[in-house]
């Protein structure tokens, strides 16, 4: 036995050879300091809904998922290629659910005001979506969820509420696939169809790319002269040259008065001396809310003009005399415009109190 200085001699060098064999063991598996670390989802299942919520429409629980296919899609209100998503996941719950294929969305909103169920609700009636849709306006499910790099973010299940498939961005066809061969496995003799013509991938070039978003918020926006604004009160913002107005491209210029917050910029004064312009181009966007309790209109300018009928978005109208607005009822996402390269957009609030929270330019085919 091993007594002494001589003992605890003998006893450190062999510890000291254990740890480096057992680094050296590390190394070569590619697990030591150094080595990349294997990236593991932190969701394999998906999260438990006992505590989901509030439910905007219908209700999934635990339960009802359990032994059925699943798909969960993650939205925002806010977010151009969500809303152009969710048709597709209304056709999946109406075309597989013979199959027993669950639906279930989840909103998760980017401003405070959509944490309001109402506005969830809203978009579910304009696009006639019948599947549950839960509200998560604290991000307890969906921080749950491996985040994908793009929205929005799909996520397929088997019948033990294993994810099998995740994907981000407008990914319809892939998720159409493998919800048709997670289907077909537990439906065989269904004869579901694994590689459709409905189903091809699609062709290089025409995925939609995700949206260039410009924030407008005093703790959102990237560059002066909105980033760091003071937030909470009125103030001037002014563009001492034509070039400042115009901008940069994608860096939004506020002139007038203006209340910077946190999330948006709300109009102190309305008129035509008080607008935001924003180069840009593509299919725009913008996050628009009235004053509180009223509507407003919010005129639109493109290269200093009217925008053209043939280049106005969705939710663009014209007056008597041509001129082209929004009419802002309600917080949400706006159409505006098709804009070639080298626009300038310039949106004026007609009343006080008008919010304006961000921009979305998409690539567009209209020249």
């Amino acid at each position: 036995m091993l007594t002494g200085r001589r003992g605890l001699l003998v006893l450190a060098i062999v510890f000291g050879l254990a740890v480096a064999l057992g680094a050296s063991l590390t190394r070569l598996a590619g697990l030591g300091p150094g080595a990349p670390v294997p990236e593991v989802p932190r969701a394999a299942r998906l999260p438990s809904l006992d505590e989901a919520g509030p439910w905007v429409r219908g209700r999934w629980t635990a339960d009802s998922l359990r032994g059925h296919v699943t798909v969960v899609m993650l939205w925002s209100d806010t977010d151009p290629l969500a809303l152009a998503s969710l048709p597709d996941a209304e056709a999946w719950n109406l075309a597989y659910r013979r199959y027993g294929l669950r639906v279930l969305g989840v909103h998760v909103p980017e401003f405070a005001f959509a944490a309001d169920t109402g506005v969830a609700a809203q978009c579910a009636r304009r696009l006639s979506l019948t599947f549950p849709i839960v509200g998560d306006p604290a991000y307890k499910l969906s921080s749950q969820f491996p985040r994908t790099a793009e929205r929005p973010s799909f996520y397929v299940a088997d019948t033990s509420v294993r994810v099998v498939f995740e994907a981000g961005g407008p990914r319809a066809a892939d998720v159409d696939r493998a919800l048709r061969r997670a289907l077909a496995a537990v439906h065989p003799e269904a004869g579901i169809p694994l590689d459709s013509a409905s189903s091809a991938p699609d062709p290089a070039g025409e995925v939609p790319a995700a949206a260039r978003v410009v924030n407008l918020g005093a703790s959102r926006a990237e560059r002066e002269p909105l980033a760091g604004a003071a937030p909470g009160r009125p103030q001037w913002f002014t563009a001492q040259f034509r070039f400042q107005e115009e901008g940069r491209e994608f860096v939004p210029c506020a002139v007038g008065r203006w209340t910077p917050e946190a999330e948006g910029l709300v109009a102190a004064r309305g008129g035509p001396e008080n607008f935001v312009s924003i180069r840009g181009q593509g299919r725009a966007w913008a996050v628009l809310a009235p004053p509180p309790g009223g509507r407003a209109r919010v005129w639109v300018l493109g290269g200093d003009r009217w925008l053209p009928r043939e280049r106005a978005g969705a939710d663009v109208e014209f007056d008597a005399r041509g001129a082209s607005f929004v009419d802002v009822r309600a917080p949400r996402l706006y159409s505006i415009a098709s804009c070639p390269p080298g626009w300038v957009l310039k949106l004026s609030p007609e009343a006080a109190g008008t919010a304006f929270y961000s921009f979305a330019f998409e690539p567009d085919t209209l020249r």
